[in-house]
């Protein structure tokens, strides 16, 4: 951070995608006579968002951001609109949140992938009748790739 008072650090969080996620300042100052306090204040990187709703679900996305959701109509390099949008952020730090959705926001994305989740486990038991049904199942996801994501109003 440019303008830092003397006596404070400025930093960047990185989050697992390598993106930055929070500033802070590491503020330096004397608690008493001998000793040194460093306390963290947080603030927001101006980063544009979206929480989006899809198949049921809640995502939080952000441009270049790559998510896996409910399977999908449409092939692979297929453009997609998610126009369900509950809330966003945008880039200047205003937050709107919709009721229930936001009105002319939207995120539009790309079709990269449709693949298989994880496998889970149905198991069914019946103490004392010999009664044991095991089942797997495995859902459709697809892979997008969000590419804008439009404020609206």
């Amino acid at each position: 951070m440019s303008g830092a008072a003397a006596g404070t650090e400025s930093h960047v969080f990185l989050d697992s995608k390598r993106r930055p996620v929070l500033d802070y300042i590491v503020l330096i100052s004397p608690v008493r006579a001998g000793s040194w306090c460093t306390g963290l204040v947080f603030a927001e990187v101006g980063r544009v968002y979206a929480i989006i709703v899809t198949g049921g679900k809640q995502h939080k996305v952000s441009k270049g951001e790559v998510i896996d959701v409910e399977r999908l109509p449409g092939k692979e390099g297929d453009a997609v609109v998610f126009d369900r949008v509950l809330a966003v952020r945008k880039d200047d730090g205003e937050f709107r949140v919709g009721d229930p959705v936001v009105k002319g926001a939207k995120a539009t994305g790309k079709i990269l992938a449709e693949f298989k989740a994880k496998k889970i486990i149905v198991f069914k038991y019946k103490s004392k009748a010999n009664y044991r049904k095991k089942r797997g199942h495995r859902q459709i996801q697809t892979k997008v790739l969000i590419e804008d994501i439009v404020a609206g109003e």
